[in-house]
């Protein structure tokens, strides 16, 4: 009779690629990641909070920025490792009008 194997043991010396992205992930400081989803051409903008600033500041002072332009906010999502602001605007220079440290 051949031996079986356990579906559920695991394999201590394979390569965990959750363990790995978890550690990326952690590294990587949080960025506030801004989509132009209106007519212009597609861009995006990622920045992130200096030091002495927290995630959720720069995140209200992009959306103040964005409220102050007249872009349209499509949607929005906070979580301590990251937001997203979706914006619709026909403006091509939009990524140099918001500003997400509030100066």
């Amino acid at each position: 009779m051949a031996p079986t194997t356990n579906p559920h043991r695991i394999d201590e010396n394979a390569p965990s690629s959750v363990d790995q992205s978890e550690t990326q992930s952690r590294s990587e400081p949080p960025s506030i990641y801004i989509f132009n989803v209106g007519r212009t051409k597609w861009k995006q903008s990622n920045d992130g909070p200096w030091e002495g600033e927290t995630l959720l500041e720069c995140f209200a002072n992009a959306l103040r920025s964005i409220g102050s332009k007249g872009y349209v906010v499509q949607g929005a999502m906070y979580s301590p490792e990251g937001a997203n602001i979706f914006i619709d605007t026909e403006d091509e220079v939009w990524v140099e009008s918001i500003d997400i440290h509030g100066q």
